[in-house]
């Protein structure tokens, strides 16, 4: 999926902290393995001695939240340990909410991205001159980076509970995936919300260490858990009002059929490999009925769709929230997408504000029709099964700056 750069100049103590944490995860699967043959050959004092040396080893060997990896490790290693987590990651009120970050240095691989843009679509498009598709691909690149955060012994939540609810992409201009890049990610913001804890893991992007940030990700994940404002959840919301498309000219539809092996597909060329969109057993273990689409497949095969009725520009935004699971295989998925229409406040009957959507999709935050500085945006949904919503979010232009 990507290829590892060499990196020379990092500080010793992240580089040995990234070495520990790869070092633990590995003792780990050789503990589980230790302790199935343990069970299997009836060695009960073996068995029972496993677990409280993994504990104790994880309880006083401190892993620092600075973490710098010399080349990209595999997601597959970070999957495989994601697996574990739930059985000693228990987040309780109260318990420390740190800030931990990861780093390396990034190369595409030119076949991998060969089969993300045939798979989602992308047009004209090439390693050297990727357009948006590049913007996309970069995220699956970082996998690993926030992989690395989540296997993180200090980050209190479990892999198998984190849900991807909302992404943000901003670039400042197209950049080669031929060239390596430097990726930076950091998890912070963490928030309580009444269905659990949300979290932003922000990656930024840049030609070599310590240049400017060209491309920034905001991917916001929540964890499902009890919190003190689980109570408000009880109470009915009232669903948001039907949007008014009678003032929208210019819409544009597509409709797609997904195969039931997409997930495995896309995992092929992302390194995405969560067991919930590979196979429908493991998906109903976690709740669903069916295994579901990749939400980072969906986002991308919109931005085909678009990117290929009108090349988007730089600097560009991408903002977008996922809705409700894609179940695979998919034979009703419907695409639309218009230009942003601004929004129509009216009166409630109450005296408040009471906005009447006019976009299918989102609306860039603060964009205002009259705003010489946004431009080229568009709103855009997903949607299955007559109207369920999948997906919904906006595409625009406007000067970007990073600190």
């Amino acid at each position: 999926m990507g290829k590892p750069a060499n990196n020379n100049d990092v500080p010793t103590e992240a580089v040995s902290g990234a070495t520990l944490l790869l070092l633990l995860l590995r003792m780990m699967w050789l503990a589980v393995a230790v302790e199935v043959v343990a069970i299997a050959l009836g060695s009960w004092t073996l068995a029972a001695a496993i677990p409280i040396a993994m504990y104790l080893t994880l309880k006083f060997i401190q892993v620092p939240n600075t973490l710098e990896f010399v080349s990209n490790p595999t997601p597959l290693e970070f999957l495989l340990h994601g697996l574990l987590t739930p059985l000693y990651k228990r987040y309780k009120s109260g318990h420390a909410l740190p800030v931990i970050s990861s780093a390396t240095h990034l190369q595409a691989d030119p076949k991998a991205f060969e089969k993300y843009c045939e798979l989602t679509g992308f047009k004209s498009v090439s390693l050297n001159a990727p357009g948006v598709a590049g913007s996309l691909f970069m995220q699956a690149l970082n996998i690993s980076m926030c992989g690395a955060i989540v296997a993180h012994p200090n980050f209190p939540f479990g892999a198998l509970g984190l849900i991807h609810i909302r992404n943000t992409i901003r670039q400042t201009e197209e950049f080669s995936l031929a060239e390596p890049f430097y990726s930076n990610a950091c998890v912070t913001a963490y928030r309580e919300t009444d269905k659990g804890y949300e979290m932003d893991f922000v990656v930024d992007a840049s030609k070599a260490k310590g240049e400017p940030v060209f491309w920034r990700c905001t991917s916001t994940l929540l964890y499902k858990c009890k919190t003190s404002l689980s109570k408000s959840s009880k109470q009915k919301k009232t669903p948001p009002p039907p949007v008014d498309t009678s003032v929208i000219t210019d819409l544009f539809q597509a409709s797609w059929t997904l195969a039931g092996n997409m997930g495995i597909l896309y995992g092929n060329c992302s390194g995405d490999y969560n067991p919930i969109h590979l196979h429908p057993m493991p998906a109903q273990m976690f709740g669903h009925k069916r295994n579901i689409a990749h939400g980072m497949f969906t986002l991308s095969k919109s931005m085909a769709e678009l990117n290929n009725k009108s090349p988007l520009s730089f600097p560009i935004c991408i903002g977008n929230e996922w809705k409700l699971p894609l179940y695979l295989p998919a034979k009703s998925c419907q695409f639309e997408a218009h230009a942003v229409i601004d929004d129509d406040v009216k009166k409630a009957s109450d005296g408040s504000e009471q906005s009447a959507p006019r976009n299918v999709g989102t609306t860039p935050s603060g964009y205002d029709a009259d705003d010489a500085l946004v431009t080229n945006a568009f709103s855009f949904c997903v949607s299955y099964d007559n109207g369920k919503p999948h997906l919904k979010g906006a595409v625009w232009s406007q000067p970007l700056s990073f600190a």
